[in-house]
């Protein structure tokens, strides 16, 4: 198997596909949440780590996908990890809400919906200064 790396992405001759490069969408909570999260790629896994120091996990998806249950603190999770076959571009918090706090980077991969993505995040101070593609 051959693989090269280019400035747009890994392109791999088995697989005789493309993977855009793109980095992590990343929040801050300081308790547990459940999110509502799709890949961009239907079958495809993307990564999501809860920043409490676990190994992160790997996931097809869902309606509600739960955290931890966090000691007091903060957490800084991550959606989308280099080295992911797809990333998750549909995404929403749907309990939890005033856990969040901010959004420290919107990552590079481009969303198809975030529609009521924040809806009740009423601790929600910054939506972080990165792009949002």
């Amino acid at each position: 198997m051959k693989a090269f790396l280019t400035a747009t992405g890994c392109y791999n001759e088995q697989v005789l596909s493309v993977v855009p490069p793109f980095s992590p969408f990343k929040f801050r909570v300081t308790g547990a949440i459940s999110i509502k999260a799709q890949p961009a790629v239907a079958g495809q896994n993307f990564t999501i780590d809860w920043g409490d120091g676990s190994t992160p996990v790997s996931t097809p998806g869902g309606t509600s996908i739960a955290s931890p249950s966090y000691p007091a603190g903060t957490y800084d999770v991550q959606i989308n990890a280099q080295g992911d076959n797809t990333y998750c571009d549909d995404f929403a918090i749907v309990s939890g809400q005033t856990s969040v706090t901010q959004v420290l980077d919107w990552g590079e991969n481009p969303w198809s919906n975030m529609y009521l993505a924040f809806d009740g995040c009423t601790s929600l101070s910054d939506i972080s200064t990165t792009s949002f593609i």
